[in-house]
């Protein structure tokens, strides 16, 4: 059974590349524009083996899904992408359990060494 990714940002452009990165590591792929509708992914009943999303999005944000994720679905990964990582805010997101946090942009390299690290294979 393939593995499960969902992609949540609001640039389109961002979230099909990040698709097309997952997709060559034989993720099948949902995306969600908002924080919302990635949560309605995240609880649609299907196994979800990762979640890669902007931290700052309408809606739900990216650390407050992190933060429903530690609560509900905690042995999921979830990667967290910013254009606006400080060190203080990678901090504090490692601290709430994110799997890793990536600075946009990144390397598809960047992207497949943190699921590969991550993502136990089936």
């Amino acid at each position: 059974m393939p593995l499960r990714a969902l992609v949540a940002d609001d640039d389109p452009d961002m979230s099909s590349m990040v698709v097309s990165m997952l997709h060559q590591d034989g993720f099948v792929v949902e995306e969600a524009a908002d924080g919302e509708r990635l949560w309605d992914l995240i609880n649609d009943g299907t196994r979800t083996d990762l979640v890669v999303t902007d931290l700052q999005m309408p809606g739900i944000s990216g650390m407050d899904v992190l933060a429903r994720m530690q609560r509900m679905h905690s042995t999921i990964p979830v990667i967290l992408m910013t254009g606006f990582a400080g060190a203080n805010l990678r901090l504090q997101a490692l601290r709430k359990g994110a799997a890793a946090v990536l600075s946009k942009p990144f390397s598809a390299q960047a992207l497949h060494a943190l699921v590969a690290k991550h993502v136990r294979r089936i």
